[in-house]
């Protein structure tokens, strides 16, 4: 089964597993993952708690092995993905999946409009496509079409300079800018075009 189908969204909203069941039974050859669901609807919250009892600030905690461990996993099963989809409504972490499996991944994606809400973003116009309601899924899902945007290395996950996504790079500039008084610095590195 070459055609995996991540289903992104929110830890607390119950289209998920309904959505991935149906999906499933309508599309024999798409492997639909939605396991991600299973951590249950209050993890982040209780992964919060625990790291604060702990004294662990936010960016201790995202350091953590518990924090590592589900991005980890996470970034694993975006990366085999033929197709995402955005399941609103949806929190950061359903946005920035997305992002990642459009421009690192290069998935086809598409965003699933909530029903319920009657906001409109200008800056949906990141991902190629926007699915009105449920029914739209499978024609989109089935469709010939795929993602002709270029993957753009800068997006994949740089632990360090000498990672294999920067090689064939230059850095023209690096840049430490502190967000605020005390906190850490945000780290931009200003590339050549590859060499």
């Amino acid at each position: 089964m070459s055609n995996v189908l991540y289903l992104i969204g929110s830890l607390r909203n119950s289209r998920i597993p309904e959505l991935a069941k149906r999906l499933r039974s309508e599309n024999n050859n798409v492997e639909v993952f939605d396991d991600w669901y299973a951590a249950g609807p209050e993890a982040d919250d209780f992964w919060k708690e625990y790291e604060q009892s702990k004294g662990s600030d936010y960016q201790e905690a995202l350091r953590g092995y518990s924090a590592r461990n589900v991005f980890e996993y996470d970034r694993r099963h975006l990366n085999r993905c033929s197709h995402a989809i955005l399941v609103l409504p949806a929190g950061k972490s359903g946005h920035m999946e997305i992002m990642y499996a459009q421009y690192a991944v290069g998935a086809k994606t598409a965003i699933l409009l909530d029903p319920e809400d009657v906001r409109w973003d200008v800056m949906y116009q990141f991902i190629p496509t926007i699915l009105n309601n449920d029914e739209e899924i499978n024609s989109w899902l089935n469709s010939p079409e795929q993602n002709t945007t270029p993957i753009n290395p800068g997006w994949n996950y740089c632990p360090n300079l000498h990672s294999k996504e920067l090689q064939g790079f230059s850095v023209l500039e690096h840049r430490n800018t502190p967000l605020t008084t005390g906190e850490a610095e945000l780290n931009t590195l200003v590339l050549s075009e590859r060499l």
